[in-house]
């Protein structure tokens, strides 16, 4: 029977008849019943209205814009979407958006079996992740995986607009590369550089090649701005007005400070037995051919820059996995902070703006594997692989968010 409204309700019984059976009906009808409604306010203030799930999918409420609509424009708020997910579901039409697993406090966006702590169900035409301003992107995550930064059409599975800094470049493996086809690696302590036809070496701004080693040939040839070209071949013969045979390489002999390639600037030199290649302001590489620079040193700066890092992680070259553990209590005790250059660094030429970073002392107390040391006994931070330890506590912390609304009985 449709239910009346208040006003109708009123008008039956102020008109000084006697209320019929009908009246009594209609109003009854009008009222929410617990036993067959699911609706009830327990006496107390502080305690809320309860709702109780309906059917077997244990339904709480119905949300749509009228009642002509109800049974195919609705959102629905459920407990058990299906017979092994149970939680906190609103779905519409059928179809999860969001889902909080009751057990674990999994929180699923697009399905209700999330596989993590956050788990971000992408459908297909659907991106699963932004994060940004109305007109700026500073984090995107198509649908088929790939990650943007800065942008929002990211073509590799990491994909940055802009520079990308750091204080140097580690190899801590076997098969560390720089980019996919191995342009620069590290096997067994050498260091290997590899291209496919040869490698170029000119001055910045130039057309000119200065070096260029042949890779097939195994030569290496040298030309000059009087376009005198001396080589070096792969049996070991330099021709420059005569021969020079080295047997087994270049020795430089002595162990000076000092010991140079050329007489100019230190273009190559070796002190406390280790070697250095010094420029006096940049140092450029590029493909053969390409006008753009795939990698830049500035020599002022002390700063590299690239297009894309990628350190190997591959499962097959690691073992004695264990998780990180606890990290929060570790992470309270270090601290971000502003800083500038001692005058000290600064005749290392580092930056002599305004800084931000960790102190690499205190991150050694607590992670000693993210700090190592120079010969100067100088202390360098891995920030790359702190994203692990974050990663860590981020879940950490959501876990006990999690746990924190259980205990309260509130919902996100």
């Amino acid at each position: 029977m449709p239910q009346k409204t208040r006003a109708e309700l009123k008008d039956r019984f102020k008109r000084g008849d006697r209320p019929t059976a009908q009246d009594f009906s209609d109003l009854f009808e009008s009222f929410l019943n617990v036993k067959e409604d699911w609706i009830k306010k327990p006496e107390g203030v502080e305690k809320p209205l309860r709702i109780m799930p309906q059917s077997d999918q244990q339904n709480w409420l119905d949300f749509c814009v009228n009642e002509s609509s109800c049974d195919t424009d609705y959102w629905r708020l459920n407990h058990q979407p299906q017979d092994d997910s149970t939680g906190f579901n609103l779905s519409y039409e059928g179809k999860s958006r969001l889902f909080i697993d009751k057990e674990k406090g999994k929180t699923g966006i697009g399905t209700f079996n999330p596989g993590a702590q956050l788990h971000i169900q992408s459908t297909k035409g659907v991106h699963m992740l932004r994060v940004g301003t109305a007109d700026t992107t500073a984090l995107f995550i198509k649908e088929d995986g790939k990650v943007g930064i800065n942008h929002a059409s990211p073509n590799y599975a990491l994909d940055i607009q802009g520079e990308a800094q750091a204080w140097g470049l580690g190899l801590m493996d076997r098969t560390t590369h720089w980019e996919k086809n191995g342009t620069l690696y590290q096997r067994n302590g050498p260091v290997y550089l590899t291209t496919d036809h040869g490698l170029h070496l000119r001055r910045q701004g130039s057309a000119d090649t200065a070096f260029h080693f042949d890779t097939p040939q195994r030569t290496l040839t040298i030309s000059t701005q009087d376009a005198n070209q001396k080589s070096i071949d792969a049996k070991g013969y330099i021709a420059c007005q005569g021969r020079i045979v080295c047997q087994a390489g270049i020795q430089i002999d002595g162990g000076k400070a000092n010991s140079h390639w050329d007489n100019f600037d230190g273009a190559f030199y070796r002190y406390n037995e280790h070697w250095y290649l010094s420029v006096d302001n940049n140092l450029y590489f590029r493909k053969k051919g390409a006008k753009n620079i795939a990698f830049h040193f500035d020599i002022d700066t002390a700063t590299l820059r690239a297009n894309k890092f990628q350190q190997a992680s591959d499962r097959r070259i690691k073992t004695n996995i264990k998780p990180l553990g606890p990290v929060l209590d570790k992470i309270q005790r270090l601290q971000g902070i502003y800083y500038d250059w001692s005058d000290h660094a600064r005749t290392k030429d580092y930056l002599k703006e305004p800084q931000i970073g960790l102190i690499a002392d205190e991150l050694q107390a607590s992670f000693p594997e993210l700090v190592a040391c120079d010969q100067d006994n100088f202390k360098y931070v891995d920030y790359g692989r702190f994203t692990a330890v974050l990663l860590e506590a981020v879940k950490q912390q959501q876990q006990m968010i999690a746990q924190l609304f259980v205990h309260l009985k509130l919902t996100p």
